[in-house]
């Protein structure tokens, strides 16, 4: 889903947010929630390339979407690796979270299986995570320019953030702020 709005003013108990246009379609393929991950991990992966590690607690909403996301695409998608898992789903009803979390009666697999559940959803949000670091470090200067911009309009929705989002940054735009 393209972004469709940015926003440092805070919300509730949450700071700035991002926003994304809602997709109609009921299928929704891999590549694209593993993106969808992606997005989730931006903030968390942006602290940590230019805070200089020092994360703070603003991308927790983010992260929780993000395991939660990974979640359901290994237990309810079967977007795993088959040969590992093999091709089916994991759990009995939509109340169950993940591994026989809180509120399930039974499990239908064994904490082997549990395990391999575990890892599987860890490989896919570090693969999120890989994939958004290396968004940011290559569009660094797009990065520093939208961040500017957000600064000073505190919120860029529409046309505003598709031109910043598609086009080049402005060539003066480095030597006005350096």
């Amino acid at each position: 889903k393209p972004v469709h709005k940015i926003s440092v003013v805070q919300r509730t108990r949450i700071g700035g947010h991002v926003k994304t246009l809602s997709d109609d379609s009921l299928l929704q393929t891999k590549s694209n929630l593993v993106a969808r991950l992606a997005l989730f991990a931006g903030g968390f992966v942006a602290e940590e390339l230019y805070c200089k590690g020092d994360v703070s607690t603003g991308a927790s909403s983010d992260l929780s979407h993000m395991t939660e996301l990974a979640e359901r695409m290994i237990t309810q998608w079967a977007m795993g690796d088959h040969e590992v898992l093999g091709f089916r789903t994991f759990g009995k009803s939509e109340q169950l979270r993940f591994l026989g979390g809180v509120g399930t009666t039974t499990a239908d697999y064994s904490q082997r299986t549990a395990e391999l559940v575990d890892d599987a959803v860890r490989q896919l949000t570090n693969e999120a995570k890989t994939m958004a670091r290396q968004i940011l470090i290559e569009e660094r200067v797009k990065l520093e320019y939208g961040v500017e911009r957000l600064i000073e309009e505190e919120t860029i929705a529409g046309d505003p953030l598709r031109e910043i989002l598609e086009n080049p940054v402005p060539e003066n735009w480095r030597k006005q702020n350096e």
